[in-house]
């Protein structure tokens, strides 16, 4: 299914059709940027009041105050302004699609769920709201913020300003490793994290590279999900709507295990992966777990002990603590009540 990209153009001549009152937004940039200017001014004449503490001047003291107070005024009328410019953009912008879904053929409304025409109405033009009454203007005082700081800094002691912009490369350099390490782990829970969208949004949603048909489906047939995706009269462009609500269980656990397939993770996390799902489903995904955990180094959390009887290392959890610790025929030995869980579970 391909999906328009977002158009600078198209947004703003249908932010033009609303006839926006633009007055409002310039003059509250305009206060912004003044009340930005202020705050960057007070922090050097306060420098100032410090320094001379034993003899302060009247005046200056006065210009401090007065400045500052300067500012706190011209950043709420910045706050109103925009806040009033936002509030009529969206007021406009609801009322127009409201107009345009009156019109809508009734087919519309059954391929359309309710909640997304609630969300468009009120989720959407919120967004182009703050986009405009807020993104916006803050980017642009923040950049203003930004170099107004820069160049006081280098007023004040330029060296200094140079060393600390050496030293931000070396924490992204430091940092970069710890970052690259988080996209090596893959994560599949109890309730398997899918989005509303198709097949292949879900099993591609995160990548950073392109993915073939051919990917998809050999990631899902080692989940053993190429069964029934297969089956779907529209396949991977299968809607599986609002949290999955057109899978099973079963299914959506697999579609999450084709996920990690492609991610190909260098440490898999399994929370509770099976706890939710009856015995046909876990016989299924037990059986992809079992491939995905292959060359792996797996953490898994869980309750049913089919799960974890084959692990290197059990750690046992009693009552918020570590009773015991050690492969699944150690732990029947050394602790009582694990070997009382297996009776329980296996019998």
């Amino acid at each position: 299914m391909n999906k328009n990209k977002f158009s600078f153009q198209s947004f703003f001549s249908l932010i033009n059709q609303l006839h926006p009152q633009y007055i409002k937004l310039f003059v509250g940039i305009l206060l912004g940027f003044i009340s930005t200017g202020a705050n960057l001014f007070v922090p050097q004449l306060a420098q100032k009041l410090i320094n001379n503490f034993k003899s302060i001047s009247p005046t200056l003291a006065i210009l401090t105050v007065v400045i500052f107070i300067a500012g706190l005024i011209t950043s709420a009328l910045s706050g109103l302004l925009l806040g009033i410019f936002g509030e009529n953009v969206v007021s406009k912008l609801r009322k127009q699609l409201w107009q345009k879904l009156l019109k809508m053929p009734v087919k519309y409304f059954d391929d359309v769920k309710t909640g997304e025409i609630s969300s468009r109405l009120v989720n959407d033009t919120s967004q182009v709201k703050d986009l405009l009454a807020s993104t916006l203007p803050n980017a642009m005082t923040s950049l203003l913020q930004f170099v107004g700081a820069l160049v006081i800094m280098l007023a004040m002691d330029w060296r200094m300003t140079l060393l600390m912009f050496v030293a931000v490369p070396l924490v992204i350099l430091v940092m970069l490793p710890v970052m690259n390490q988080s996209r090596k782990i893959g994560l599949v829970s109890q309730d398997a994290a899918v989005m509303p969208g198709t097949i292949r949004d879900n099993l591609t949603y995160g990548l950073r590279r392109e993915v073939s048909d051919e990917e998809l489906w050999e990631a899902l047939r080692m989940a053993y999900a190429d069964g029934f995706v297969s089956e779907m009269e529209d396949q991977l462009e299968t809607e599986i709507g609002e949290r999955g609500i057109k899978l099973s269980g079963g299914q959506r656990q697999r579609i999450a295990i084709a996920r990690a397939f492609l991610r190909d993770p260098k440490i898999l996390m399994l929370d509770e992966a099976t706890a939710s799902l009856d015995a046909e489903s876990e016989a299924m995904v037990q059986k992809a777990l079992g491939d995905l955990m292959q060359g792996r180094t797996t953490l898994v959390i869980a309750h049913r002990l089919s799960t974890i009887v084959d692990a290197d290392k059990i750690y046992f959890i009693e009552n918020g603590t570590v009773s015991g610790a050690g492969t699944h025929q150690e732990l029947l030995k050394t602790t009582p009540l694990y070997a009382q869980y297996v009776k329980d579970q296996f019998k």
